[in-house]
């Protein structure tokens, strides 16, 4: 079937990352805050790699 302790692990490592995103998001009010600058751009490419980064490593 499968390791418990290792999905625990993983389950672990996608909560750190999940934590982080709200930080990522402190000066976010609203979604096109993401698009019309560059820095919002950047915050939303660094919220999606924290997800994908976290899918791909399984």
């Amino acid at each position: 079937m499968y390791d418990r302790e290792l999905l625990i692990e993983k389950l672990q490592t996608l909560l750190a990352a999940l934590r982080r995103i709200p930080r990522r998001f402190a000066s976010i009010t609203e979604p096109s805050d993401f698009y019309l600058t560059e820095d919002g751009e950047d915050k939303l490419d660094a919220i999606c790699m924290i997800l994908i980064a976290e899918q791909v490593k399984s």
